[in-house]
């Protein structure tokens, strides 16, 4: 990792609305090829990958000293875990206001999310990620790994109950933003087709998840004029034609934007 670059991209200019938010880091693969590493044996019998922590840990050292948010990237409980231990060390490094975060959290323990909190580490989930699977049945998390660590998958709870500070992204392009989809595969843990849910124990509440998107995102970035609807503040705002709490998941499913404002300017609209 270039270091003297990421330092340079700190003070660069970018296009406007356009911010640096630091350094990304993968740790491990993707549990749905065996690759992520985990706690339980995959049941194929693959092996756990080969993660170098040392190197990881020297570079969010190198970063957190000049400023610079580590995110990093982690399926795997496993991986999860370590990744925490390993910002939780350095997050001291960091000035007020500015955050390392772990990405993805396709496995998540309740240890996990009270040692990300402890350690100020915000949780960048994937909410429209429950998706790739086009039913329970066909579903591959308690395929690939033994049933009794199916509640760690997308435990979105976990983070909530412990106090984690939650954003979301989509792992853009795997998916494009959606957050009608979003809530229905986060809060309501609902598959694309079936009627059969995903652990709903492990849900997201609803004003948790519009959060993440908003608030959340913004002063995870040190961005504090933004993300609530407040006198004084940037009016960024996207406006639905459904009210995104609903309990009828069929207005839901059919909610679609019907204009977006930026610092108070109309730049669409249906």
């Amino acid at each position: 990792m270039d270091i003297p670059r990421l330092t340079n991209y700190q003070q660069a200019t970018f296009p406007k609305n356009v911010t640096f938010g630091g350094a990304k880091i993968m740790v491990d693969g993707v549990v749905v090829d065996e690759t992520g590493e985990t706690y339980g044996a995959y049941n194929s019998g693959s092996g756990q990958p080969q993660i170098d922590y040392d190197k990881i840990t020297h570079l969010v050292k190198a970063c957190n000293t000049q400023n610079i948010p580590c995110c990093l990237t982690t399926e795997g409980d496993k991986a999860a875990a370590k990744a925490a231990e390993i910002l939780a060390q350095n997050s001291k490094r960091l000035p007020s206001g500015v955050y390392n975060s772990i990405s993805d959290l396709e496995m998540i323990t309740k240890e996990t999310a009270q040692h990300m909190a402890k350690g100020k580490i915000v949780a960048e989930i994937y909410p429209q990620v429950l998706g790739l699977n086009e039913s329970y049945e066909k579903s591959y998390m308690e395929k690939v790994l033994p049933s009794k660590y199916a509640a760690r998958f997308f435990n979105y709870h976990a983070l909530e109950s412990a106090g984690v500070k939650i954003t979301s992204g989509t792992d853009l392009p795997l998916f494009m933003t959606n957050l009608p989809e979003a809530i229905i595969r986060s809060v309501w843990r609902k598959f694309p087709k079936g009627e059969k849910l995903w652990q709903t124990e492990g849900r997201c509440d609803c004003l948790t998840l519009l959060q993440s998107f908003t608030k959340n995102a913004f002063r995870a970035n040190g961005i504090n004029d933004c993300g609530t609807l407040m006198k004084g503040k940037k009016a960024h705002l996207a406006i639905f034609n459904e009210d995104l709490t609903t309990q009828d998941i069929t207005r839901l499913e059919q909610a679609k934007v019907i204009a977006t404002y930026i610092n108070g300017q109309l730049v669409y609209q249906v």
